[in-house]
């Protein structure tokens, strides 16, 4: 029997997409498409409102881990967060195709469905990156206030890394690219109360039926457990370290690959890839290792990627590295190659902005943050929209 071909409309929200998957398997049908209430996209398929139902969303979150392994479970997670064009049909294309084959499909990027959101989770994670280290904040009334334009949805990421680095400060950090915040102040006589900087919304204390925003679509939220954020154990986990990445590389000029790979205590690497990718995402240049060691320097197959023989054009540098555990790490990063002079930079997976490995707790909390969505699918929902 035939997949009938289908347009699917839904919230918007993780939890959504979940259900229109279990939709999919349930009756046979291929979405060609996905829209949501703001898109306001008009499709040639037949289509079909798919209303967001947590169980069932519950029962295919579950089957990630067991069937795509949790490094396909976090592609797919992650995959929901970036800013690739059609992310939903992408990530509904991979996940058919990693129940068919299983966990080691995260590591086939000769497959496109693989291979294209391996690199904008990639983009994410480098964004999200980036953001740690360039990411500013003022003083104002008391509270540290900063301000991002990322092309991600990448505040679920710079969380833990923040409430880590301001254990004791109060600080807002505001996604201007995506829908604003609104700040809970007072539950009283069965109403809640909110500050909403919107300009169209009166100043001070009011009513949140009154904002500009509805508690149903908001997209993430925190809550106050404590009067101050707690820093467990140091990081430990698979990791890069001092890897050198180009920004722009003059014609004909090449750069030496740099850097080195980290396994986390208790496991080792399994495999190093690097890879060239042009600006169709084809792979023009790569290069592969199996290692069996803790550490691996990337200099060992600087030979085999010629970056003075790329002609000019827009590119993609990827780092992909694999260890005992079944856990990845890919580092992505686009650049140039033209007649301007050459430039590059340095990515740590672990390093704030003064030089110095962060030794806090991301690691432990993204491990927090897995099993709480492990446990509810509705608490999934409100963090990722």
């Amino acid at each position: 029997m035939d997949w009938t071909p289908v347009s699917y409309a839904y919230d918007g929200s993780f939890a959504g997409f979940l259900t229109c998957v279990f939709a999919s398997y349930a009756h046979r049908e291929e979405p060609m498409s996905f829209s949501t209430p703001e898109d306001g996209r008009i499709s040639l398929w037949p289509e079909r409102t798919v209303d967001t139902d947590e169980a069932r969303a519950q029962r295919v979150y579950r089957s990630l881990a067991p069937r795509l392994g949790q490094e396909g479970r976090r592609l797919a997670v992650y995959g929901f967060l970036t800013c690739l064009e059609e992310r939903e049909l992408h990530l509904w294309r991979f996940l058919r195709l990693g129940y068919d084959r299983g966990p080691w499909v995260v590591r086939d990027l000769t497959d496109d469905r693989v291979a294209v959101l391996t690199r904008a989770v990639g983009h994410l994670t480098g964004e999200a990156h980036l953001l740690k280290g360039f990411t500013r904040f003022s003083e104002q009334e008391g509270v540290l206030v900063g301000e991002i334009a990322p092309k991600n949805r990448v505040l679920p990421l710079l969380r833990p890394h923040f409430c880590a680095r301001y254990p004791e400060e109060s600080f807002v950090l505001y996604d201007r690219t995506q829908p604003h915040a609104v700040l809970l102040t007072d539950y009283t006589n069965g109403i809640f109360y909110c500050s909403d900087p919107a300009g169209n919304i009166g100043y001070g204390r009011i009513p949140i039926t009154s904002s500009s925003v509805s508690i149903a679509r908001s997209s993430c939220y925190w809550y106050v457990t404590a009067d101050h954020n707690s820093v467990a154990a140091q990081a430990d986990g698979l990791r890069l370290e001092g890897v050198r990445y180009p920004v722009n590389l003059r014609t004909g000029s090449g750069m030496t690959l740099t850097g080195t790979a980290n396994s986390a205590t208790g496991t080792t690497l399994t495999s190093v890839q690097v890879a060239v990718l042009d600006a169709a995402d084809q792979t023009v240049q790569s290069a592969a290792a199996q290692v069996n060691a803790a550490a691996f320097s990337l200099n060992t197959l600087d030979s085999q990627i010629r970056f003075g023989d790329l002609p000019e054009g827009s590119y993609t540098y990827m780092v992909l590295v694999t260890d005992s555990a079944g856990e990845n790490l890919c580092f992505a990063s686009d650049f140039t190659v033209s007649g301007s002079a050459s430039s590059t930079q340095t990515y740590w997976s672990l390093k704030d902005a003064e030089g110095t490995k962060l030794q806090q707790t991301v690691q432990q909390v993204e491990t927090t943050v897995e099993t709480a969505a492990e446990t509810t699918v509705s608490w999934f929902a409100q963090l990722f929209g």
